[in-house]
């Protein structure tokens, strides 16, 4: 069954879980961070889809960064 999916220009997670789990999987949310171009055109960026299953939260995140270390600053922020 799929619980979640979130797209944000070439990055996507889909989350996916048997159905007898189901009744577990609470607070879903998911987060976009769009960056690219002058922050206009989303070329690059992060998702993520956090949860909690019982007792134990979850997070599972993708993203495509600029490259090189002249922009390892803006990676980190």
């Amino acid at each position: 069954m799929i619980v979640e999916t979130v797209n944000l220009a070439a990055n996507s997670l889909i989350m996916i879980a048997r159905r007898k789990y189901a009744k577990d999987i609470q607070n879903i949310q998911i987060k976009k961070m769009p960056l690219g171009i002058f922050n206009k055109i989303a070329n690059k960026g992060a998702i993520s889809i956090s949860l909690r299953i019982k007792r134990k939260n979850f997070l599972f995140l993708n993203c495509h960064l600029e490259a090189h270390e002249e922009n390892r600053a803006d990676r980190l922020e």
